[in-house]
């Protein structure tokens, strides 16, 4: 695609695609006490899921949240440059991840252990690279796409001769140029 808003969109839904199943083996070896999907339906429903339509719905809000969270990098990168991405996207995901920890602190109370802090921080950090990776991949395949569709022209340039220059060579008939294929 040669739009950088449906790239941008594209890189987190690709990112939240990979990391999310990390995030639920986590939990599910009881590594981490909460998933991505649990923090999302924090945020929206102001409580933890409790049943399977909760967990379904966290998960939705948290692909559309990593995908707005991709649209809004793709945009940044204009203004902070597009080299070392995979490092900036590690740093913009630890950015983000401490302000939605730091916002459901601020809506209730709660307690989760430092593992939990930790492994879900470096899973977002992960989340980073891959969203980063994502995007540099479809910013580049936008590119080489996009030189291969181009309009060919042609120019008519006399060849220069060997014969000094005179004026009746002005009245040349020049043939329409054939494509080469």
């Amino acid at each position: 695609m040669q739009d950088r808003f449906v790239n941008g969109f594209l890189s987190g839904l690709i990112a939240f695609l990979i990391t999310t199943p990390i995030s639920l083996i986590l939990v599910h070896y009881k590594l981490v006490s909460r998933s991505f999907s649990d923090f999302a339906v924090m945020l929206t429903l102001q409580r933890f899921p409790e049943t399977l339509a909760e967990i379904l719905f966290g998960t939705l809000v948290e692909a559309m949240t990593s995908a707005v969270w991709g649209i809004i990098f793709a945009y940044i990168v204009l203004f902070i440059g597009s080299k070392y991405l995979w490092f900036k996207g590690f740093v913009y995901a630890g950015a983000f991840w401490y302000i939605y920890v730091l916002t459901i602190f601020f809506l209730k109370e709660m307690n989760f252990n430092v593992q939990t802090a930790l492994l879900n921080g470096l899973l977002a950090g992960f989340w980073g690279i891959v969203m980063a990776k994502a995007f540099g991949w479809l910013q580049t395949r936008v590119k080489k796409t996009s030189s291969k569709n181009r309009q060919r022209t042609f120019r008519i340039i006399k060849s220069p001769s060997l014969k000094p220059y005179q004026k009746e060579d002005n009245n040349i008939n020049l043939k329409k140029p054939q494509k080469i294929k």
